[in-house]
């Protein structure tokens, strides 16, 4: 697929640096994978802590 986009010369002067790439399509192809692994290790979800676990209990309203 082929798309056309606008990015700022600064930051891909910053991120080629960075990254000591100078092609355009492996820059933007690093960083879209790299969005799409750090969005799958954010679960979302809150955990309640360990400390707590087990320790609920039912209370019945009669």
């Amino acid at each position: 697929m082929q798309q056309t986009i606008t990015i700022n010369d600064t930051l891909f002067k910053n991120v080629s640096q960075c990254a000591g790439i100078d092609d355009f399509n492996e820059i933007i192809n690093i960083a879209l994978h790299e969005l799409i692994k750090n969005h799958q290790a954010v679960d979302k979800r809150r955990q309640p802590p360990v400390s707590i676990a087990g320790k609920g209990k039912i209370r019945s309203e009669c």
